[in-house]
């Protein structure tokens, strides 16, 4: 998985389960939905959305919100999360620098002990997006998801 160990001096103890992104194949702008299952004994945090636009000449990064991770039902070990907005931004970003690929990031950030507010990033999951123009000359995009083969 295209996964970024935050906390360079120990592994973090996040195995996910499942990971669904999408609606996929389709504008670019149109709604985002992601639902993530993983376990980890000692996870209190939040998913933290973004979308990167990366070029040589600029990087536009759109935070897209914020969900917080939950402990499954009947399952001290499972935890799972549920993000959704009805579209993504993109129109003051030019259209040559979106064909480029993007990148969907979802940063898992974790309380510490002194403060409710989730401040460390404990691993990040890179989704690569990549973006092409259809006949009609709309954006239309692909998630590519590290946890599917």
């Amino acid at each position: 998985m295209a996964c970024t160990n935050k906390t360079a001096d120990k592994i973090p103890d996040i195995s996910f389960i499942s990971l669904d992104v999408g609606p996929n194949n389709c504008s670019l702008s149109r709604e985002l939905n992601i639902t993530g299952t993983f376990e980890s004994e000692s996870f209190n945090g939040k998913a933290v959305i973004s979308y990167v636009v990366d070029s040589a000449d600029a990087q536009h990064i759109i935070r897209l919100g914020e969900t917080d991770v939950l402990k499954a039902e009947g399952h001290s070990n499972k935890k799972h999360f549920k993000f959704s907005i009805n579209s993504i931004d993109v129109q003051n970003i030019s259209r040559s620098m979106l064909l480029n690929v993007g990148l969907l990031k979802l940063d898992l950030l974790e309380r510490n002990n002194k403060s409710a507010v989730p401040t460390k990033e404990k691993l990040t999951v890179n989704i690569v997006t990549q973006i092409k123009k259809n006949q009609q000359g709309e954006l239309i995009r692909t998630f590519f998801n590290p946890l599917e083969n």
